[in-house]
């Protein structure tokens, strides 16, 4: 008569404390904090595998093949930025003014006496444009701040709402229970 082993992850890290050892995590995560939120959450549950050196491989081929996930994940949710700032970016502008060489003429100043509609003639200057070559003018701009129209408590409500739905260590730990947890209660 066959008998089959109801084993938990508790019960193999129990009998061989090194199951875990070759699984990968993001460096920012603490690896006793993921470990122990694994046995924690999944405790009850019996495995996919219940030999514990098959266990053992199979952590470390699943979380090699999860790690680029959650590296990602991890980088997204700790970056360092600022939630009420949602446009940044530099423009540069070159502009090159390339002078008329037709410029050239005379030029009257006239002035008016204040009894008298018509000008009297004071000097005159007369124009050669002989300027060769070009201008060359760069202009850097910096825009930043908000371009949507939103208040501090609503930025404030996302973020908290975010945090709270994509929590990294449970993250990790129900990738583990959909990969090998058999959900038999």
């Amino acid at each position: 008569m066959a008998t089959s082993i109801n084993m938990s992850i508790y019960g193999l890290y129990y009998y061989r404390p090194d199951i875990f050892d070759d699984m990968l995590i993001p460096e920012e995560l603490d690896w006793d904090t993921v470990i122990s939120n694994i046995l924690m959450e999944c405790a009850e549950m019996t495995m996919l595998y219940p030999d514990a050196d098959m266990m053992k491989e199979a952590i470390g081929y699943w979380s090699k093949a999860r790690i680029n996930v959650w590296n990602r994940m991890a980088q997204v949710l700790f970056a360092d930025y600022d939630p009420f700032i949602n446009i940044k970016r530099d423009e540069t502008r070159t502009i090159l003014y390339e002078p008329d060489l037709a410029d050239s003429g005379t030029s009257v100043n006239s002035v008016n006496a204040w009894n008298d509609i018509n000008g009297t003639e004071r000097d005159s200057t007369t124009v050669n444009s002989t300027q060769k070559g070009s201008v060359k003018t760069t202009e850097t701009l910096h825009v930043e701040g908000d371009s949507a129209i939103t208040d501090a408590q609503d930025v404030a409500k996302k973020e908290f709402e975010l945090r709270d739905r994509y929590e990294i260590y449970d993250y990790i730990v129900n990738d583990f229970r959909s990969r090998f947890c058999l959900m038999i209660y």
